[in-house]
């Protein structure tokens, strides 16, 4: 498994802040021993606990210290064997996005589809189902149109290469509502943007 180190650097009413471990809670470095407690209200809020007071900040620094193995690329979900793929009914291949904003299919997603191109040229009758996927970062309706442009982009890819029918391709957008990892690490997002792909029939 992965050893993932990340540094955040937060502007935070000028104050420095560190994150607990045990919850996602945010703890202020006391000062006069007076301690201020504050949680996540999403990725740019946080609530004082004591008084309920509002905070906005920014996050101003990522820096990745150590990773052995990298979570933001394709490594874990999009090695296909494209050698011995089968293309059959009940298949289901999963691609991820490197970023929260990508929709464009990755270097490693465009070599399967070309593979399934092929097929559906030689099966006229086979139908597929692409649907989008993403993460938690944006608003609820960027996070639904970047889930359906997703697959928009995939289908437009297939009928290009393949010449098939719209007719057999169905697609759908899941925004953020059908995650497969936690919604709040960025190991989770990584593997919660994504496109799914299903053979539906050959």
């Amino acid at each position: 498994m992965s050893t993932i180190f990340i540094a955040l650097i937060l502007i935070l009413s000028n104050s420095v802040y560190s994150q607990t471990e045990s919850s996602n809670s945010l703890s202020e470095i006391p000062k006069n021993n007076n301690q201020k407690k504050f949680k996540f209200i999403n990725d740019n809020e946080l609530i004082n606990i004591n008084d309920n007071e509002l905070i906005n900040f920014e996050v101003i620094d990522i820096e990745v210290v150590d990773i052995t193995d990298s979570i933001y690329s394709e490594t874990n979900y999009d090695k296909v064997n494209l050698e011995n793929i089968e293309f059959k009914k009940g298949a289901k291949f999963t691609f991820t996005y490197r970023t929260s904003t990508d929709t464009k299919p990755t270097k490693e997603l465009i070599a399967f589809l070309d593979k399934l191109a092929a097929w559906m040229k030689n099966n006229p009758n086979g139908n597929i189902r692409i649907t989008g996927h993403s993460d938690q970062n944006g608003t609820g309706k960027e996070i639904q149109e970047r889930s359906v442009q997703r697959a928009k982009n995939v289908k437009d890819y297939l009928i290009t290469k393949s010449k098939s029918n719209t007719k057999n391709i169905l697609i759908s957008g899941e925004g953020a509502r059908v995650p497969i990892a936690d919604i709040y690490s960025e190991m989770g997002k990584a593997q919660n943007r994504r496109v799914v792909i299903d053979i539906i029939s050959e």
